[in-house]
């Protein structure tokens, strides 16, 4: 298990210079620069280029990004001019040094440092994602079982039709139906069309604030949970299939066990290390993409959406920080999932599937 933790955490260490080295060579290729946005932006509003840079705000930009040596010139004693452009490996040496100390520089939209923007963000991306995962996991694994063992009856083909639907449906389309049949459209005002929470939160107990909370998030939820729950349950369908033909179950069956017995007592025990073997990739997937578009339908101040706002803002500094968050959250989820197939498993030998060699 050393063996193949130290081979894991050295690809990922390589993973993590390879997107700072992409990173780094978006700055360079990128045209303009974060003056060149900033000043484009506010022509008309009364700002000029010379207001910018007696503000500082521009060199603190060049100083984060290793820019400073394109324009060649820094208005601020606070930070000097980096390295010559001539020597590009001096920079891009010191941008990673940046991003490893979390120094991730200012947001020319916010005005505020990229830091503190994605860390008020994440949490709720986190909860959406990581809330919607678990409800996917709870619903998911009964409904295959079911179908599994009832495949050939009528209410399971209506279920397989129905699920079928959730399935095929786009995450937008179906928000949007959702928003229109119960966030006050042309049916029903049962749920908020928009936030996290009401006006009068803060005046709530902290009861009633969590219940707040779930009540702005339901709709949130079943936009992830419904196409999730469908693909997982016809995922977990042909797991279950397939391990139904395993000889222990035949001589299970041998000895008379009744088959609910079978279904949900013994089968569930060998599930558990496929479905934990896929956690990492749909928790990623729910984070990365679903989020997004929940977040952006509903309002919610999330990752996604500050990526997206960043991305329409030209907001460099932002939308890199974002990449870079996104990327530890990938390694950190897929190095987590492998440690818990081995909790779960303790007879898996990752350094002996590592090692062996086809005779």
């Amino acid at each position: 298990m050393i063996y193949y933790l130290t081979k894991r955490l050295l690809a990922s260490l390589i993973t993590l210079f390879l997107v700072l080295a992409l990173n780094y060579g978006l700055i360079k290729v990128l045209p303009g620069n974060a003056h060149d946005i900033h000043f484009g932006e506010n022509q008309g509003k009364g700002t000029s280029m010379h207001q910018y840079l007696v503000e500082g705000a521009l060199d603190g930009h060049l100083q984060t990004y290793g820019l400073a040596t394109l324009t060649g010139h820094s208005t601020n004693a606070a930070f000097p001019p980096l390295a010559d452009p001539n020597h590009p490996l001096e920079d891009f040496w010191q941008t990673c040094a940046h991003y490893l100390t979390f120094r991730l520089g200012q947001s020319s939209t916010y005005e505020r440092p990229v830091t503190a923007l994605i860390a008020e963000a994440l949490p709720t991306s986190l909860t959406l994602a990581v809330g919607a995962l678990l409800l996917i996991y709870v619903f998911s694994f009964p409904l295959a079982l079911y179908k599994a063992r009832y495949a050939r009856q009528k209410r399971t083909q209506i279920m397989s039709f129905l699920l079928a639907i959730g399935y095929g449906m786009p995450t937008f389309l179906l928000a949007l139906l959702l928003l229109l049949f119960f966030g006050g459209g042309s049916f029903f005002d049962w749920f908020p069309l928009r936030g996290l929470t009401s006006n009068d939160w803060a005046t709530l107990s902290w009861f009633r604030q969590g219940l707040d909370i779930l009540w702005h998030l339901t709709l949130p939820f079943l936009t992830l949970i419904i196409p999730g729950t469908a693909a997982l349950t016809f995922l977990l369908r042909n797991i279950i299939t397939e391990e139904y033909k395993k000889p222990y179950v035949q001589y299970l069956q041998s000895h008379h066990l009744p088959p609910q017995h079978i279904f949900y007592r013994h089968m569930p025990r060998n599930l558990i290390l496929p479905i934990v073997a896929k956690l990492p990739s749909q928790l990623t997937t729910l984070l990365f993409t679903a989020t997004l578009i929940v977040e952006i339908i509903f309002s919610l101040e999330g990752l996604g959406r500050l990526g997206y706002e960043a991305l329409l803002a030209r907001d460099l500094p932002l939308m890199l920080g974002i990449l870079y968050i996104y990327s530890l959250l990938y390694i950190i989820f897929h190095l987590r999932g492998d440690l818990l197939q081995l909790i779960i498993d303790p007879r898996l030998h990752y350094d002996k599937i590592q090692k062996r060699r086809p005779s």
